[in-house]
């Protein structure tokens, strides 16, 4: 007898999770079937290339190459031939060494980058680094969840929490690190601190201990090569493309702008709602964030919908600038990947990627250029620039501009401007996240109902592609 499963999303997780549905479940043993709500795949992965080849990236702009996700994420590169087209940046390029913070006193300044630091005092700091260290080895631990914020802060204080630790949260979550949860967004470094009571002593430990993951080749490549993180020649919509002609070829029903309208659960089946067209199915893998899936639930999930509702997510924006000039950043950034802001500075901008620096080759093709993005908005978006279901685009791109003027200088007219206003694109794990999840995974249990997508336990597009195996392994 035929097992139906259906697939809501065609984002990663979900042209991930038909992928290893069809893959892996025997042949005509299994039918798949992926529910998209609009006209492309990929969803926030989107690459732009214009007419003269110079390739923009409106959300995910490169893959990290180290932990156990990253590792799935490269099988599945391997396993759909995508091998030849992997464009990676090496751990020893200035560009993977050379990362900046903004602040208004200092302008750009380099993150830390070596042995000196420790010794020396270097702005934005106001004293060396070693102090830290010999701090962080000396801190106790701490109890229950808390802030980002307050982790960081109780453990390496609050100079480096703000200058280090917050950016990356705002890079990553385009939040502030007062709003997420360690536990949620770092599992790893709790579990250090709970392990050997030092994050510190704990990462000189762990890599002692031999890593029991399967490796890949590519994974292998990049480990001897010593990539620090990786693209594809075209832009990284060439996974989620890939993985689309895949699953066809797999047997996988893809339904374009057919999304999911009504999720209802009946004597051990689901019942997938579609327009006017309703199927049931065996299983469900919903891959849509957990504020659209409460949307499409009723009756008897009302409290689900309520836990799932209560996941919020932030808006993004993002502009690409292209400049005819290669040199048109000053001297001292030209290699470097770019710069974060923390939240304590007057910023309207979160930080910007130098995206020629990473990867020149996917600069326009007739004659020297650079590429930069700007990154805006996520938890200050309605603050900074009201309802995102109003902004108007060239209104972010003007101030983008303004924002590169004052910041690092640049004044010239970009040759081409590329925005896009993302959304809810980014799930928000705020503390008590990790409750939220446990109450989901009880009201989920005994259900022909599986989640994963960055809602839950990961917003990276590794984490999304890990997630989505998984969740598709135990169903298998």
């Amino acid at each position: 007898m035929t097992r139906r499963i259906a697939v809501l999303g065609g984002g990663i997780s979900g042209l991930t999770a038909a992928w290893n549905l069809a893959s892996r479940g025997s042949a005509g043993a299994l039918e798949v079937v992926l529910y998209e709500a609009s006209s492309r795949v990929g969803g926030w992965m989107k690459t732009h290339t214009t007419s003269q080849g110079a390739v923009f990236e409106c959300g995910p702009r490169s893959l990290r190459v180290t932990g156990h996700s990253a590792k799935t994420t490269m099988k599945l590169v391997s396993a759909i031939g995508l091998e030849n087209e992997v464009l990676p940046v090496r751990s020893s390029s200035k560009a993977a060494q050379k990362r900046l913070i903004y602040t208004n006193r200092t302008g750009p300044v380099q993150l830390p980058s070596g042995p000196s630091w420790l010794f020396r005092t270097k702005p934005p700091f106001s004293k060396p680094l070693l102090g830290v260290v010999l701090r962080e080895l000396m801190a106790k631990a701490g109890t229950g969840d808390e802030s980002v914020f307050d982790f960081f802060s109780r453990r390496v204080g609050d100079e480096v929490t703000q200058y280090l630790v917050d950016p990356l949260c705002r890079g990553v979550y385009a939040s502030s690190a007062k709003t997420l949860s360690v536990r949620s967004c770092f599992p790893q470094l709790v579990e250090l601190e709970s392990k050997y009571g030092s994050l510190v002593k704990g990462m000189l430990l762990d890599r002692l201990n031999k890593d029991a993951t399967e490796v890949s080749a590519l994974s292998q490549r990049a480990k001897d090569e010593r990539w620090s993180v990786y693209t594809f020649r075209s832009g990284l919509q060439t996974l989620p493309d890939t993985l689309l002609t895949k699953i066809k070829e797999r047997g996988v029903t893809v339904k374009m702008d057919q999304p999911c309208t009504e999720l209802t659960f009946k004597d051990g089946k689901a019942m997938v709602k579609s327009g006017a067209e309703m199927e049931v199915f065996d299983n469900v893998v919903s891959t849509v964030s957990a504020k659209v899936l409460s949307q499409l639930l009723c009756g008897e999930q009302s409290q689900l919908s309520d836990d799932l509702s209560s996941i919020p997510c932030v808006t993004v924006g993002v502009v690409g600038l292209e400049y005819r000039a290669g040199d048109i950043l000053p001297q001292d950034y030209r290699e470097a990947f770019g710069y974060l802001v923390p939240s304590s500075e007057s910023s309207r901008i979160l930080g910007v990627v130098f995206d020629s620096a990473s990867f020149p080759s996917q600069d326009r093709k007739d004659g020297p250029s650079t590429r930069l993005t700007v990154m805006m908005g996520g938890e200050w978006f309605d603050g900074l620039f009201g309802d995102p279901g109003s902004v108007r685009e060239d209104t972010l791109s003007q101030i983008a501009l303004e924002e590169l003027n004052r910041q690092i200088g640049i004044s010239a007219p970009p040759s081409f401007i590329s925005t896009a206003i993302l959304r809810d694109s980014i799930a928000q794990y705020a503390v008590g996240h990790s409750a939220k999840l446990d109450s989901i995974s009880q009201r989920v249990s005994g259900l022909p109902l599986s989640l994963c997508g960055a809602s839950y336990r990961g917003v990276s597009v590794n984490d999304c592609v890990h997630y989505a195996v998984e969740a598709t392994n135990k169903i298998l």
